[in-house]
């Protein structure tokens, strides 16, 4: 008799591939076929687990349904599904290299700027589900010793992700919610976006950066320390004011903690 593990691992992969395993694991023996046959009660649990992926997948990047339709989306799903089959039984863990397939995906070329819509998707749905975390307290920072300011390492904000794109994504999100208003966007005329997604208690935000505050950030949610992330940021923008911006983005939560050295 075939063991459990065995029998879970080919009931996965015939699900993925819609046809039965050949050699020594094979399903066919397990599965009652007096009614219908194994390849045919296989093919209604693919088609019923790729459905249930897709729905999940909706929920997840609604705006890219928005901009493609519902059956090119669907298709699409489908595609993306056999290449990348979930890992996890929690869906909200899933579709993460979806942006990176849409940007290899033939039938989407046309659409240049939808795998950056897509990841502005992702990021939203991972910032919205994050963990909830405590802030920096300010007087804490403020009586750091000024000769060891500069060796300031902060950890960011568990619902804190960054996106830069060329495109104006936060405005083709934005023209895509509920209740917007319809206007056009010219993606020619329109300057490349600087963004940082972060929840603020139950409210999910996408605020656009100037592109010295993009680099000065990624630095330190990459753990460089201050010297470091304000020399990153100074060869873009000569006058960067970091105290601005420090201020700015702790006293705006996109911090949870620091570390000094």
């Amino acid at each position: 008799m075939t063991d459990l593990k065995d029998i879970q691992k080919s009931f996965i992969q015939d699900c993925l591939s819609g046809q039965l395993q050949e050699g020594n694991i094979s399903m066919e023996p397990e599965i009652d076929q007096s009614t219908i046959s194994a390849k045919g009660r296989m093919g209604i649990y693919r088609e019923s687990a790729i459905g249930n992926i897709t729905n999940a997948m909706e929920l997840t990047y609604p705006v890219t349904v928005k901009l493609v339709g519902e059956k090119f989306f669907a298709a699409t799903c489908r595609k993306y599904i056999e290449q990348h089959w979930p890992e996890s039984g929690n869906m909200d863990d899933y579709g993460q290299d979806f942006a990176d397939f849409l940007a290899q995906f033939e039938p989407a070329k046309t659409l240049p700027y939808l795998p950056d819509v897509a990841w502005l998707e992702w990021l939203w749905h991972r910032s919205s589900i994050a963990p909830e975390c405590q802030t920096i307290d300010q007087t804490a920072i403020a009586n750091i010793p000024q000769d060891k300011y500069f060796s300031l390492r902060l950890t960011p904000h568990a619902s804190a992700n960054l996106l830069h794109s060329k495109y104006p994504v936060s405005k083709i999100w934005e023209m895509n919610q509920d209740g917007a208003e319809c206007r056009k966007v010219n993606l020619e005329e329109e300057p490349e976006e600087f963004l940082l997604v972060i929840r603020h208690g139950l409210k999910t935000d996408i605020m656009r950066l100037i592109p010295a505050e993009h680099t000065f950030l990624s630095a330190l949610i990459k753990g460089e320390n201050f010297y470091d992330a304000f020399e990153a940021a100074i060869t873009t923008e000569e006058d960067f004011d970091l105290a601005y911006y420090v201020h700015k983005h702790i006293s705006g939560g996109t911090f949870s903690g620091f570390a000094v050295g």
